[in-house]
């Protein structure tokens, strides 16, 4: 099912995690139709402007989902509000998370957080770091309070640039 020009359910309902541990991740009609609100008014704009497509490496998350992956308890991407995303061509990753707080100022589009992500986790005595930029349009209250973010480690939120 298309949501926009640019992205499908699918692409907001697939998960690993949920696959393996049986969980499913069927979203309201309500969600969908946040997600779909969240694709026209927000997403399509940033990669009409970005050029080239996006992916979405974690969508719209149910609780169950949510918990097993560790997310917040107040998780936008459960009501489906907030994408994380990445650039197709991982080497873009710096430009990409440059471009869209820039793009969401000089644009004006309304949303929520975007958050600079890193994580650096040990597999098998060595550290794999992984990077990726979050967009939320509304959070459960509904605010779009046009935040600007980095964290290392999804606790410690300090304001970007």
């Amino acid at each position: 099912m298309k949501l926009s020009k640019f992205f499908s359910l699918e692409e907001f309902t697939r998960s690993d995690t949920a696959r393996k541990l049986k969980i499913s991740n069927e979203p309201t009609p309500e969600h969908v139709q946040n997600l779909s609100d969240m694709c026209v008014n927000l997403l399509d704009p940033i990669r009409e402007a970005w050029g080239q497509p996006l992916i979405v490496s974690s969508g719209y998350r149910g609780y169950k989902l949510n918990a097993a992956v560790k997310g917040s308890k107040t998780s936008a991407h459960c009501f489906g509000l907030a994408a994380d995303l990445v650039p197709v061509d991982s080497r873009d990753i710096d430009e990409f998370k440059a471009f869209v707080p820039k793009f969401l100022k000089k644009s004006g589009l309304p949303y929520d957080q975007w958050i600079d992500e890193e994580r650096t986790t040990m597999v098998k005595g060595v550290p794999q770091v992984s990077r990726w930029g979050h967009i939320g349009y509304r959070d459960r209250k509904g605010r779009q309070r046009r935040q600007n973010l980095i964290t290392t480690d999804g606790k410690t939120y300090k304001p970007l640039g």
